[in-house]
């Protein structure tokens, strides 16, 4: 029996007519060995309980009556009580009886083609994929060539030190070195003499740079 249609199943009451069903039940029950029955309790793990249930009550569930009838060779449909006649098991009258009880047969999905057996065509365990870095992770952008470290900041000229400065502060926000080379820059006395000239430009280069040093030491 297909694992996926017995997963569909559900544990109702399928019999239209209990009386039938005890009825035809009973007399495949009775009409085969002690050993025929023993057969069936354990080719489909169940319960002989489970098989007085319908003997004396008349329900039936799908998965039983789809076990009982496939393995006795009877129709489903003639358990439930829905036909008359029995014409035997079949992969057709299984399919009917799902349909009719309410089931969607889903077509079986092709198998995936499988690869060579050469070697390599494992997948590595354990080996996880990176997913893309995003603004938060990103990697830190390389500093220019004017972020070379230096080697003495107060002998810099006035020009080459506001064009490294500016870019340092723009960098700052995603470079954890870049922020660090323009606290050590903005340290200098040269570049507080240059930046207090202007209270705007002091305040956003070197109050600003230190700020966010102290926030984050």
């Amino acid at each position: 029996m297909d694992n996926a249609i017995l997963s569909q199943l559900k544990q109702v009451d399928v019999s239209v007519d209990k009386d039938k069903t005890k009825e035809r039940v009973n007399n495949k029950w009775k009409a085969v060995t002690s050993s025929e029955r023993k057969a069936f309790l354990d080719e489909y793990d169940v319960q002989e309980s489970n098989v007085y249930r319908i003997r004396t009550v008349g329900a039936i569930m799908p998965k039983m009556a789809l076990f009982f009838s496939e393995h006795f060779g009877i129709n489903p449909l003639f358990l439930s009580g829905d036909i008359d006649e029995d014409t035997g098991w079949s992969k057709e009258a299984m399919e009917e009886f799902l349909v009719k009880k309410g089931y969607t047969l889903q077509p079986a999905e092709p198998s995936a083609k499988k690869e060579g057996k050469g070697k390599g065509t494992k997948k590595a365990p354990g080996k996880k994929t990176t997913a893309p870095a995003t603004e938060a992770s990103a990697a830190e952008p390389e500093a220019p060539a004017n972020e070379a470290p230096l080697s003495d900041p107060a002998n810099m000229p006035v020009e080459e030190m506001v064009s490294i400065v500016t870019s340092m502060y723009a960098l700052a926000k995603y470079s954890a070195s870049a922020k660090e080379k323009l606290i050590r820059v903005a340290s200098t006395t040269l570049c507080k003499n240059i930046c207090i000239n202007s209270e705007k430009w002091y305040n956003k280069f070197i109050k600003g740079s230190k700020g966010e040093q102290n926030a984050t030491s």
